[in-house]
């Protein structure tokens, strides 16, 4: 098991998002996405820290040859070995306190009723180890549940992610559109003005003109009506 998957697993069984684990680690979710994808890999001195806060050391978290989960699965093997020794003991005692009760009802002659009550006791103190050994049995079935569960969920928690990941990048991209297309539309008006400038003083000047055209061809009709007096 490489770095990047130590890394997701780890993450995970600390019930931790990506994001959660960037701002322990002081760093952004897209460094934990490109650590746990293998597309980069942390210095040694992020290594250290994060080892420290995994509690684990950075030979497991670097070598791939030693892997976390084993020695997990080796403490929850030792944890159901001591489950069934301490069911076998309960058996064992209850064997013994049922033999006890017995001979002691065959040989202490205190009459019938004294025997009554040490069959009811033998059949309680059988049905209390009854009821133990059925409660530790179900609790092995919800932590076997527990481990399918989180077998199950594993890999919709990395297509959460990886939804997570490509929802930010369009909502970024979308930012970028907008941002770019808001530029466009102001250098847009900003040409539209400049030709409506152009356009009043081109219109203005052409006014001027025609204006000194109409007061020269006044002046010379003048002239001429003068000229034929």
């Amino acid at each position: 098991m490489n770095f990047s998957e130590k890394l997701t697993n780890l993450r995970k069984q600390k019930g931790l998002s990506q994001e959660e684990l960037g701002e322990k680690l002081n760093v952004t979710r897209q460094t934990i996405s490109k650590w746990e994808l293998g597309q980069t890999s942390p210095d040694m001195a992020k290594l250290t820290e994060i080892a420290t806060f995994f509690e684990v050391s950075v030979d497991e978290l670097t070598n791939e040859e030693k892997t976390i989960k084993e020695e997990k699965s080796s403490a929850k093997g030792s944890n159901s070995g001591a489950k069934t020794a301490l069911i076998i003991i309960i058996v064992l005692v209850v064997i013994a306190l049922g033999i006890g009760i017995y001979f002691m009802s065959k040989f202490i002659s205190f009459g019938s009723s004294i025997f009554n009550r040490s069959r009811k006791m033998q059949n309680l103190i059988l049905d209390g180890s009854e009821k133990i050994v059925n409660t530790i049995q179900e609790v092995e079935r919800k932590e076997k549940a527990e481990e399918e569960n989180k077998k199950v969920s594993e890999p919709i928690e990395s297509a959460q992610d990886a939804y997570e990941e490509i929802k930010n990048s369009i909502k970024t991209t979308t930012e970028e559109l907008q941002i770019e297309t808001q530029e466009l539309q102001t250098e847009a008006q900003k040409i539209l003005n400049e030709a409506q400038e152009k356009q009043q003083d081109i219109m203005k000047e052409a006014s001027q003109e025609q204006q000194e055209l109409l007061n020269e061809a006044q002046k010379m009709q003048q002239e001429l009506l003068q000229k034929m007096q």
